[in-house]
């Protein structure tokens, strides 16, 4: 799930792209999908990396 300011979307972890911290328009950290698209997220990086599994998602910097 991503939480963001007004709703809480349902996301898989296979459509999932990458992770940039910092995104400007309305979250702490933006969610690049498959698609293309670009979900902002409430939630910050950090606490983000705790919930995601670290075998298939890994933080560069």
């Amino acid at each position: 799930m991503i939480k963001n300011k007004n709703s809480i979307d349902i996301v898989y972890s296979k459509d999932i792209v990458f992770i940039e911290a910092s995104y400007s328009e309305g979250g702490k950290s933006a969610v690049v999908m498959r698609d293309e698209s670009v979900k902002p997220c409430s939630v910050v990086l950090n606490k983000i990396e705790d919930i995601l599994d670290p075998n298939v998602f890994y933080r560069l910097n």
